[in-house]
Parts: structure tokens; sequence; C-alpha cells
């Protein structure tokens, strides 16, 4: 681990829980070498929902970190919602919040349930299970396909254009940068065929949908198609990881389980208390566009603010006896991996809805699951991955 006064932008700068709550304790904000690090909760929630603390340029602060200057996918980035600021964000915004409002994700429930299902079906041996790969990485895209109206079948393709688009961003892996780039031409080329075969015949879908903002004159066609890539990317990596991570942390103590089997009616508080002890998203990263004071201390225009939101959300004087994970915890207040006010997860009630749906699958068709190995995951510094989840649904 890196000591968090030495921490740098890089795969390698990763500082323990331990070491967090302890830097935690002697300031309220600390300066390192990348920035300024902040770890209480209500600090934390004061920095995100700060409308005069920016996060869009760091998109691109990421791509110029693996070598992504310029070019096709670089095009794409200066011009997409998440690097954009003012009006063009919110004009880019709405239409994508309007798709992912709780009450139209709620009209996916029983198509995400017979998704659900499906896929436990149709695992190859329910003894042993690569859930990672037969069920976690399989739900997300499919529920895309779904929401798109594409064939089923282009799920596996949707799942690894979603992962090559995102996962060497955000895990700063300068390795893959061909890697984005050629994904990016491929996705534009689905979403662009796919947008104008559907123009022809318009239906209750989010494709029709996003068509008929466009013609509504709310986007441009560009902007229509840069908006279908970007539910691609928003619909896949993150849950799958977070789902994943809700299973083993679930399965991996056998009291957990068994209390939750006990008492369903805790599943929601259940995957909230994953979300807060083992969030995909270990650290947020905000910029100022000003000199301006921050949390008692000046901070430099252009300089960066890194919220950790693992610390945050383990914060003694929030969350009562936060070391425990326990499923009985109120809701509020909440978790902070889908951050907060205008830059805030706009995905973040489908996601949800996927870990519940899943969630209570398992409990009601698989009470005997359990993990047939610990579950692996590998930490960078800004998300977490799931590397290993193999699971008995039968328990044998």
């Amino acid at each position: 681990m890196v000591a968090v006064k030495e921490l740098t932008v890089s795969p390698g700068a990763i500082a323990s829980l331990e070491e967090q709550l302890e830097a935690a304790a002697s300031a309220r904000i600390v300066k390192s070498p990348r920035g300024y690090e902040i770890f209480h909760y209500e600090d934390s929630l004061q920095v995100l929902r700060s409308p005069d603390i920016r996060r869009a340029k760091l998109f691109l602060y990421r791509a110029d970190n693996i070598g992504l200057t310029e070019g096709y996918a670089r095009d794409f980035m200066e011009r997409m919602l998440n690097t954009q600021e003012g009006e063009q964000r919110k004009h880019l915004r709405t239409p994508m919040a309007r798709l992912l409002s709780p009450r139209k994700t709620k009209t996916l429930t029983e198509a995400v349930r017979d998704i659900v299902n499906t896929l436990l079906d149709e695992v190859q041996n329910p003894d042993d299970v690569d859930f990672l790969k037969e069920v976690s990485w399989r739900l997300p895209p499919e529920v895309y396909c779904h929401m798109v109206s594409i064939p089923r079948e282009l799920a596996p393709t949707i799942g690894r254009l979603s992962d090559s688009l995102l996962g060497p961003l955000l895990t700063v892996d300068s390795s893959r940068k061909q890697e984005v780039i050629d994904a990016h031409y491929e996705v534009f080329s689905l979403v662009e065929e796919h947008i104008e075969t559907r123009r022809k015949n318009l239906d209750d879908d989010f494709t029709s949908a996003l068509i008929e903002e466009e013609m509504a004159g709310n986007l441009s066609t560009q902007e229509l198609y840069d908006t279908g890539v970007g539910l691609l990317e928003a619909s896949v990596d993150n849950t799958v990881h977070q789902s994943a991570i809700m299973m083993g942390m679930l399965l991996e103590d056998e009291g957990r389980w068994q209390q939750l089997l006990a008492e369903p009616s805790l599943m929601p508080n259940a995957v909230e208390e994953t979300l807060r002890v083992y969030p995909r998203f270990r650290t947020h990263m905000r910029y100022v566009p000003e000199t301006m004071d921050v949390l008692g201390t000046t901070v430099p225009k252009d300089d960066l603010i890194f919220i950790h939101v693992e610390a945050a959300q383990n914060d003694p004087t929030v969350f009562d006896n936060p070391s425990e994970f326990d499923m009985t915890r109120p809701m509020v207040p909440g978790p902070l991996l889908f951050g907060q006010g205008q830059y805030s997860c706009i995905g973040q009630n489908l996601a949800r809805l996927e870990m519940h749906t899943l969630l209570t699958a398992v409990m009601e068709r698989f009470p005997k699951a359990r993990l047939i190995e610990p579950w692996q995951q590998h930490e960078g510094p800004f998300v977490r991955e799931v590397t290993s989840l193999r699971i008995s649904l039968t328990g044998n």
C-alpha cells in the first residue's frame, strides 16, 4: 500500500482503508502529490454536491493518462456527456435522465426478472458456477439488449465493448489504449446501424425514445448516436462488478446468508450495505475551476480533489460500528459511490433493479448457495474489479 501523503495518480496509487481512516482522524483534508484527499462523509457530501467544484474534464484527464490524446475515440470523449459542463451538460443529460428515471426503470422489472431467471436456468453446472462469467457479465448486457431492442445474441458483444470502452480508463491501464480506440469504431458502427434500422419502425423502447428526442429537436443526429453509445457504456461495466461484489460478500459469511434467508425483507438493506462496505468506486475525482476555499483549505485553480468513498462510508461519526457488516442498518444516509448532485450516476436506478432482482432470485431458487472458494478482486486507485467468483448454487 502507498501512504496517503505519497499518493500519485497511477495504477499503484492505493491506500488501505485503515490508512485512510488514520488520515481522516488527523485532518479534514490532506495534501498529497496528486492533489487534496478528503475522507469524512459529510465533507464528501459537501464537495460532491458543490456546484462550484467540477468533474467533467477529468474523464479526459484519465484519457490523457493512458496516452489517448487524439483521434476518433478522443473526439467522442471531447463531446460526450461525461466531459460537458453547464448548459451543454444539461442539454445532453436531460434525455438520458428521462430514459433512466425511476418510473421508466420500473417498467423493466418484469423483463429483468425474466432475464435473471433465464441466466440461472442456463448455467452449465449448478454445482460449480463461474458466476462472474455466466451470470454477472451476462445480466447487464442482456438487460441493455432488451432496453434498446437488439437481438439477445449481441449481448456478449455489448459486454465486451463496454469493458473495452470504460475498463482501461477506470483502471488507468495504458496497455489497453488500442483496445479503447478499436472499441469506439466498433460501437459506433453497431449503434448507428441499429438506430437507423429502428428509425423505420419506432416502438416502445429506449432506442425509439431517443430517436423521438431527435425528431423533437432536442438532440442532433450526432448527439443521438453519442447518447446511444453513452447508454451502452453506462449500462454494463459497473453493475457487473458491483453485483459480483454483492454475491461474494453475502455468501462469504454463512451467518449473513442465513439471516437474509430468514428475513427476506432485508434484501434492499443488504444490497445497500454491500455498496457501503465494498463499493465498486473507491475514489471520486473532482477539480476546482478557480482558486477557492475547500473545507478551510485554499485549493489552487485546477488542482485535483480525491474523495475517498470507502473512508467516507466507514466514517464512525455517521455510521455506528462502521467496520461491521450490518444488513439491518438504516438505508439513510446512503452510499456515495453513485456520486451526488449534478454528477450523480444516471443509471443507479437500473443498477439497483438488477442487483435486487438477481439477489432475490438466488435467495428464492437456491437457498443453499455457497462459495466454492474465496472470491477474488483487484483494487486500483479508482475502482475495484472482481476477478473470480465461483459459487455452488445447489450447495453440493
